[in-house]
C-alpha cells in the first residue's frame, strides 16, 4: 500500500502543531465553490416563442432583416434569441450558418449519426442537394418535438407565397433533412454529493449500523453538522441524495430484507418517505436524478435478472420499470455521462473489465463492451475534468492506484495514481467546490479520512480522525459494500 503522501502530510501537521494543522486545513481548501448556472429551461422557451409567432409573416412583427431577405434563418435565430440562447456569434441570415455554427461549436448531428432530436434545436435542410452550392443549406427551422421516426417543426417564410411561420412534420428518413444543431446553453447546474450545508462542497457521512446512527462533518469547515443523529440500522444499506430538491442532501436507508426505503431531511427534520415499498432480495440500490426535476430518484439494480427500476418519489412516477440492461456479476453505477443533466445507468463487469452505460432519457447507448479495468478494482463516477461530463473511475486496492478516464472524450485523465490501498473505501466528491471531483478514502480500520484534489494536486485532508469501528461512509451508490 503507497502511505507516503500520508505519512508526509502527517509529518507537516505535527511539525506545525495544532494551530498549524488548522492553517493547512484552511489552505487546501481555499478554492471557492464554482457557482451553479441559473436554473432555466431555454428549450422549452424557444418552442413557446416560436409556438407564439405562428401563422406571422416576415414584417409582423419583423425577425431582423426578414422584411427584405428569405427569411427562414432570421427567424430562427430570432427565436433562439428570445428564448435565451445569449451565444449566437456566426450566425446570419442564411440557412447554412447553423450548420455552421453547429459544427464549429461540436452541436451538430447529422441525421443519421443517431441522436435525437431536442425541442429547440435546429434543423436543416438540403432541397436540391447541389454540391457546387456555397451555402448548400436551403432552409432551417426549429424542431418543437419529435416523436417515433416524426420530427415536428415550427418554422419561418413556410407555407407558399411571401410564406408564413407555420408547423410542418417530417420523418426522420427524408433525405432532405441534413442535420440537428443544438444551441450552446449555459452548463447544467452542478450536483455536488453529500453536500449537507449548502456551501457548494462534498462533507463526510458515516452511518454507524450498529447504533442506527448518522454523524456528519463539513471536511471544508471542519464543523460538526450531526452528531450521533438517529436513524436506521441492521442490515439497511445507507445512502444518499438530494430528495426535497433544497440544494442540502438528505440521507436514505434501503433495508433489503423487507425492500423499504427510509428517507429522511436532516436539515428540516422531515420524514421523506417512510418504510417505502421498493425492491427487495438482493436489489442493489442507488440513487440519482434520471428525470433532471432536481430532485434524486431511487433505483434498484437486480443483478439475477439484469433488471432496473426506477422510480421519482417528488412525482410518483415510475421511470424505469424492469428494464432489461446487465445482469451476472455487474455492478451498477448512475451519472450523467453525456452532460445532459440527466443522470444515466451505468454497469462495471468485474470478470470482463468492461463498462456498459445508457441514456435513460434518449434510449442510446453511450458506451458499449468498452474495456477499462477488471479484477477487484471499485467502480465510481465524477466530473474530474470539469466538463459538465461525468468521467469513470476505478480503484484497485491490491495496489491503491486510481485510473480514471473521460469516456465523452476518450482521453485517460489520471492512470494508476497511488493513493490507498489496503481496506480503505474509496469516494468521489467535491469537497473544495471547485468544480473538479477529487478522491476520498475512509480506512475503517483506524477511522480516518484521506482527501486528495487532482486537479490542484493538493492534500485536502491527511489521516483525519472521524469515525471509526463498523462505522460506513454513505454516499449516492453503495461503494462500502463492493
Amino acid at each position: 500500500m503507497n502511505t507516503n503522501i500520508f505519512k508526509r502530510a502527517a509529518r507537516m501537521t505535527s511539525a506545525l502543531g495544532l494551530a498549524g494543522a488548522a492553517m493547512l486545513a484552511a489552505t487546501a481548501f481555499t478554492a471557492t465553490p464554482a457557482a451553479a448556472s441559473p436554473a432555466s429551461d431555454i428549450r422549452a422557451h424557444i418552442v413557446d416563442v416560436a409556438q407564439s409567432q405562428l401563422g406571422k409573416g416576415p414584417c409582423d412583427p419583423g425577425y431582423y432583416s426578414s422584411c427584405t431577405v428569405e427569411w427562414c434563418a432570421e427567424f430562427a435565430r430570432w427565436t433562439w434569441g428570445q428564448g435565451g440562447v445569449s451565444e449566437r456569434d456566426g450566425l446570419n441570415a442564411y440557412a447554412q450558418s447553423f450548420k455552421d455554427y453547429g459544427e464549429a461549436n461540436g452541436t451538430f448531428h447529422s441525421r443519421t449519426s443517431g441522436y435525437t432530436p431536442q425541442p429547440g434545436d435546429a434543423v436543416v435542410f438540403d432541397w436540391d442537394h447541389d454540391g457546387g452550392d456555397p451555402h448548400p443549406m436551403d432552409h432551417v427551422a426549429l424542431v418543437e418535438s419529435f416523436s417515433g421516426s416524426t420530427i415536428h417543426i415550427i418554422g419561418g417564410n413556410q407555407g407558399g407565397g411571401d410564406g408564413h411561420v407555420t408547423r410542418n412534420d417530417y420523418s426522420m428518413s427524408n433525405g432532405d433533412v441534413i442535420g440537428f444543431t443544438a444551441p450552446v446553453l449555459p452548463a447544467t447546474p452542478r450536483k455536488v454529493v453529500n453536500d449537507f450545508d449548502a456551501d457548494g462542497r462534498s462533507d463526510l457521512a458515516l452511518f454507524r449500523p450498529s447504533a442506527g446512527q448518522w454523524n456528519i462533518k463539513s471536511a471544508a469547515r471542519g464543523v460538526q453538522l450531526y452528531g450521533s443523529y438517529p436513524y436506521g440500522g441492521g442490515d439497511d444499506i445507507q445512502l444518499t441524495g438530494d430528495f426535497d430538491a433544497d440544494g442540502t442532501a438528505d440521507i436514505a436507508l434501503f433495508r433489503p430484507t423487507t425492500g423499504q426505503w427510509n428517507i429522511k431531511s436532516v436539515k428540516r427534520g422531515v420524514q421523506i418517505a417512510a418504510s417505502y415499498q421498493y425492491g427487495g432480495g438482493n436489489d442493489i440500490p442507488l440513487t440519482g436524478d434520471f428525470d433532471n426535476d432536481g430532485y434524486t430518484d431511487i433505483a434498484l439494480f437486480r443483478q439475477t435478472t439484469g433488471q432496473w427500476n426506477i422510480m421519482s418519489l417528488h412525482r410518483g412516477v415510475q421511470i424505469l420499470a424492469s428494464h432489461q440492461y446487465g445482469g451476472g456479476d455487474d455492478i451498477p453505477l448512475a451519472g450523467d455521462f453525456d452532460g445532459d443533466g440527466y443522470d444515466d445507468i451505468a454497469l462495471f463487469r468485474k470478470t470482463t473489465g468492461q463498462w456498459n452505460i445508457y441514456s435513460i432519457k434518449r434510449g442510446v447507448q453511450i458506451v458499449a463492451s468498452y474495456p477499462y479495468g477488471g479484477g477487484d478494482d471499485i467502480p465510481m463516477a465524477g466530473d474530474f475534468d470539469a466538463d459538465g461530463k461525468d468521467d469513470i473511475v476505478l480503484f484497485r486496492k491490491t495496489t491503491g492506484q486510481w485510473n480514471i478516464k473521460s469516456v465523452a472524450r476518450g482521453v485517460q485523465l489520471y492512470a494508476s495514481h497511488p493513493y490507498g490501498g489496503g481496506n480503505d473505501i474509496p469516494l468521489v466528491g467535491d469537497y473544495d467546490g471547485d468544480g473538479y471531483s477529487d478522491i476520498a478514502l475512509f480506512r475503517v480500520t483506524t477511522g480516518q479520512w484521506n482527501i486528495e484534489s487532482l486537479h490542484r494536486d493538493v492534500q485536502l485532508l491527511a489521516s483525519h480522525q472521524y469515525g471509526g469501528g463498523n462505522d460506513l461512509p454513505a454516499t449516492t451508490i453503495p461503494t462500502a459494500k463492493y
